[in-house]
């Protein structure tokens, strides 16, 4: 009888601080740009959530709310959440946490966004220090270099680059550090380059009507910001790449490839990004200061290649290209 009521004492003070740190039922907030979130996002977040011991509908209610790029509307849906008393949110994308840090600098932020530390969300990777932890999925601007780069190689004789840039301020503070990068490697080829700033769909179809009109040879789309994101706006930039036979590049392989006609993507993986912020919201929802926890970054980044698109726009994808794809679309 002592023996196991000794076991059971130990097993007891073993179990105590799990059922502390984990609330009966914890309530996260969701802020991105487009709801619902692609199955191949969701499921590594789903099943890391699980492996860990939350069960939406079960222990787990998650609050949803759709921004589509619009700052101002972020803001709005950022006091909705902090006014449902949310345990912790997960921001997806620079402009969701931004806007959840102005409305509140004590609610646990999980993010996956560009440079945490150049948007001001964090004092450095290693040690946030603030309310917002996650993944910094950009954190050295260089790597957009990379797109200017591969436009190069599949298009010898580019010289004039187009770019749709949606990671505008004040959603987005760090976007002119990865617009300057994206710039630098184009000149550091003999690239002129142009871009233009599109805060929201009249910018846009503007910018289209201009690279319609005008004598360019590649287009940069950015990804995740969220106006290039929705599916009808998406389907006009497709239209000018097809008619204009534009190779195109993101940096994201979501809804902006698959809809925008987009040649290539160099995307940081997103089921190791979805994972990773698993283990965070887990972390936050059991009591885990998001100030203490280390921001990660991807730790591999994937070259998809859309062969349907090359055979569209008459190219031919050079053999030192497709040897380092990691997908390729045929």
């Amino acid at each position: 009888m002592k023996r196991r009521r000794f076991i059971a004492l130990i097993g007891g003070a073993l179990a105590a601080p799990f059922a502390r740190g984990q609330p009966k039922v914890a309530r996260l907030g969701l802020l991105t740009s487009s709801l619902p979130l692609r199955a191949t996002a969701m499921e590594p977040f789903t099943a890391g959530l699980r492996g860990r011991g939350w069960n939406e509908g079960a222990n787990l209610i998650i609050e949803g709310r759709a921004h589509e790029g619009n700052f101002a509307k972020a803001l709005e849906l950022a006091g909705e959440l902090v006014k449902l008393r949310v345990d912790a949110t997960l921001a997806l994308g620079t402009n969701s946490a931004v806007a959840v840090r102005q409305i509140s600098d004590r609610l646990p932020v999980v993010t996956s966004c560009g440079d945490p530390v150049a948007a001001g969300l964090a004092r450095s990777l290693a040690r946030p220090g603030g309310n917002v932890t996650g993944v910094a999925v950009y954190p050295r601007p260089e790597m957009f270099g990379k797109l200017v780069d591969l436009l190069h190689e599949v298009r010898p004789s580019l010289r004039d680059l187009a770019i749709l840039w949606d990671f505008v301020p004040p959603g987005w503070p760090d976007g002119p550090i990865h617009l300057e990068a994206l710039q630098q490697a184009a000149e550091r080829l003999g690239i002129r380059s142009q871009f233009w700033m599109v805060h929201n769909e009249k910018d846009l179809l503007a910018a289209l009507s201009a690279i319609d009109r005008g004598k360019f040879d590649a287009l940069v789309v950015s990804a995740t910001g969220g106006i290039h994101l929705q599916p009808a706006l998406g389907g006009r930039i497709a239209e000018v790449v097809a008619r204009r036979r534009l190779p195109a590049i993101t940096n994201f392989a979501n809804e902006t490839f698959a809809n925008a006609g987009c040649l290539l993507a160099y995307s940081p993986q997103v089921q190791e990004i979805f994972g990773r912020l698993a283990y965070f919201v887990d972390r936050v929802l059991r009591g885990a200061s998001p100030g203490d926890l280390p921001i990660e970054q991807p730790t591999r980044f994937d070259l998809i290649i859309n062969l349907k698109i090359a055979k569209a726009l008459g190219l031919t994808i050079p053999q030192s290209v497709l040897l380092r794809a990691d997908r390729v679309i045929e």
